[in-house]
């Protein structure tokens, strides 16, 4: 009888630290994954700060130059970066909004733009 008992215990005991590994797995994985990311966003946010300024000078350089592909390509650049101004926004929106009428290349850009002046100035439902 105590052979029976011996191989119940060890085959409790196995499931257990199955169990065990199982456990610390599904919770080290997305602890480690919110880790990798949270280091991807703050690398990210360091390179959108590093490269705004250079960005801004080569739009507003093909802004003075009417170059399209230029205005399109750092137009862009700056508005999916996070460190971009309400006044360079402002800017964008006001001189991109001259030339879409001449160059309808612009419309996507201008398109962008606004939705970035809406998302900045949208109304918080609710609060007073």
């Amino acid at each position: 009888m105590k052979s029976a008992d011996t191989s119940t215990h060890f085959s409790n005991t196995k499931n257990n630290m199955n169990n065990e590994l199982i456990l610390i797995i599904t919770v080290s994985f997305p602890v480690l994954l919110l880790i990798v990311f949270y280091f991807w966003l703050s690398k990210r946010k360091k390179r959108h700060a590093v490269t705004l300024k250079s960005d801004w000078i080569k739009f507003e350089k093909a802004i003075t130059q009417k170059h399209i592909n230029g205005i399109i390509k750092y137009g862009t650049e700056l508005i999916l970066n996070e460190n971009l101004t309400d006044s360079q926004l402002k800017i964008m929106k006001e001189s991109v909004g001259e030339l879409v009428g001449e160059h309808s290349q612009l419309e996507n850009l201008n398109n962008l733009i606004y939705n970035k002046f809406l998302h900045w100035n949208r109304d918080y439902g609710g609060t007073a």
